[in-house]
């Protein structure tokens, strides 16, 4: 954990963390706090946490500014659902099955494209642990 997010500790600790976490889905929170074993999907848990707070991927502006202009954004990591596949297989003609893995380790740009997918089997019961 401490190699992809070396300020793991800190964030861990802090309030803001806790309070995010309290605010998302149940398989977010539970990638935080029911999660001894999955460092990956723990890491996405930060990574989500991160990018909400605005403290990764806003160029050069400072933190603070950073902060407050995601805090009035509508895009929330609760809106995310954890699984891990980039393509959806229609050469069976069969849906595709989405891992919690696969859809954590989407880039966002690819989750976007494939929200609806996703979403869709969710409802259809097509997402394993």
């Amino acid at each position: 954990m401490l190699n992809k997010h070396p300020d793991f500790v800190a964030i861990r600790d802090s309030e803001d963390f806790h309070e995010w976490a309290k605010s998302q889905q149940e398989d977010i929170q539970a990638w935080v706090y029911n999660n001894p074993h999955n460092v990956g999907l723990a890491s996405r848990a930060i990574d989500l946490f991160k990018q909400d707070m605005g403290l990764i991927g806003a160029g050069s502006q400072s933190k603070q500014t950073r902060k407050k202009s995601n805090k009035s954004s509508n895009s929330k990591a609760a809106d995310m659902v954890s699984t891990k596949t980039t393509t959806v297989d229609t050469n069976l003609g069969q849906p595709k099955i989405w891992t919690q893995e696969e859809i954590a380790a989407l880039p966002m740009d690819e989750y976007d494209r494939l929200e609806s997918e996703i979403d869709r089997a969710v409802e259809e019961g097509r997402v394993r642990l």
